[in-house]
């Protein structure tokens, strides 16, 4: 499932969680699937969480891999300030320069020195097989204009009400061993809102 602006999903201005989450149970309503185990990666990480707050009794169960419910910055040691610098240097690269994507890691390894960063980035660069025109497959331009938001985690757009967000299915959460996005001050967080969790670490 690719969430809004990624992928071959819609492109829409507006990226807060709950419009995301509300995304995950119209596609489940469209496919007849009533309840389901919820799997978020980084930035679907925050997504399925908010799922799982939002319709709890359609999560089963819910796994987030790199990801806390907390709002990170570009100075707290996690590696949001690179991230922003990789959204922002591919927002940055003029296509119409560009002859391919070998020319595009080229140009993106001026500012982006990790060759695995940057073939994970690219590979959202497509080529037209006709006019040989290279463009975005995600919807860049709103992804940048969300960003700031994106780093955040604000109950108030998520839900509506004035309960707690809590989800009390059973949570994994997996961390990278060099990851900084789940980390030790943000486990008492993590056990408020979701007091069945486990967290596993996993290696290299």
């Amino acid at each position: 499932f690719d969430l809004r602006n990624h992928g071959s999903s819609f492109r829409d201005e507006s990226m807060s969680f709950g419009d995301m989450a509300k995304d995950v149970f119209r596609t489940m309503d469209s496919l007849d699937i009533a309840t389901a185990s919820l799997v978020g990666h980084s930035l679907g990480g925050k997504v399925a969480m908010a799922a799982a707050f939002l319709q709890p009794e359609r999560v089963e169960k819910l796994c987030v891999m790199d990801m806390a419910p907390a709002s990170y910055s570009v100075a707290d040691g996690s590696q949001w300030k690179t991230n922003r610098q990789l959204i922002q240097a591919l927002a940055d690269m003029d296509l119409d320069s560009l002859k391919d994507r070998r020319d595009a890691d080229a140009k993106l390894a001026q500012s982006i020195l990790d060759p695995n960063v940057r073939a994970f980035a690219l590979s959202n660069l497509v080529q037209d097989a006709t006019t040989k025109q290279l463009s975005w497959k995600c919807h860049l331009d709103a992804i940048l204009n969300n960003l700031d938001y994106l780093a955040t985690w604000d109950r108030d757009d998520i839900i509506d009400t004035q309960e707690d967000l809590r989800y009390d299915g059973k949570t994994l959460f997996l961390a990278g061993a060099h990851s900084r996005y789940i980390r030790s001050i943000h486990l008492q967080d993590i056990e408020a809102a979701f007091p069945n969790f486990a967290l596993r670490t996993v290696p290299n």
